[in-house]
């Protein structure tokens, strides 16, 4: 059967996939099920990109011809999605490249639309320990979109040096007590001024 290549990833979150049911019409017969991932579950990497593969018992389909509703991307332990968001299909194998970052944990989750029409996604993790020559890749905040521009990671807002906050006229707050105890000795240097008075007057 000839090969067929095709290249947009489906355009959502990938991080958050889900079963959905994507009914072709008609009965619906099995799933679809996964023989065969490259790299296996819990693999240690050491070199990327790392070329990854899910093979199943029955070929996928396809409608729309351009492989939406299919998608393979890595994910990091902050939550960082790598890979390009391209993949191939080839026959009953669907197959990307991702190149990876730091050196960690990595959960590969794909999702792709079995033979009877229903979505399925699944993730497992492997583990990359890369040589001292590994170029690192920077990782992507959402999922890749294939031939989309990868938008960049959000950097930490810098904090601002104490010359840089705007300075505000200071204020003197005075408490009631304060402001009482005021009004009292005034009270008091009356009735003192006016006792004193008396007395000469007498």
């Amino acid at each position: 059967m000839p090969v067929s290549s095709h290249r947009p990833l489906l355009a959502h979150t990938v991080g958050a996939l889900v079963l959905a049911g994507v009914l072709a019409g008609g009965p619906a017969s099995a799933h679809n099920s996964v023989e065969d991932r490259s790299p296996k579950p819990g693999a240690v990497i050491t070199s990327s990109p790392v070329a990854v593969s899910i093979a199943t018992n029955d070929e996928f389909l396809d409608l729309s011809g351009e492989s939406r509703g299919f998608a393979i991307v890595g994910i990091d332990e902050s939550g960082l999605f790598y890979g390009d968001g391209c993949v191939d299909i080839i026959e009953q194998r669907m197959v990307a490249e991702v190149a990876l970052g730091q050196a960690g944990t990595y959960t590969i989750a794909y999702q792709f639309i079995s033979a009877d029409g229903h979505s399925l996604s699944e993730s497992y993790t492997i583990d990359f320990a890369p040589g001292p020559d590994h170029v690192v890749t920077e990782g992507q905040a959402e999922a890749p979109v294939c031939g989309a521009t990868a938008p960049p990671v959000a950097e930490p807002t810098p904090a601002l040096e104490p010359a840089d906050v705007p300075q505000q006229e200071s204020q003197t707050t005075v408490s009631p007590a304060v402001i009482a105890g005021i009004v009292a000795a005034v009270a008091l240097g009356a009735v003192i001024l006016v006792a004193a008075r008396t007395r000469k007057r007498t």
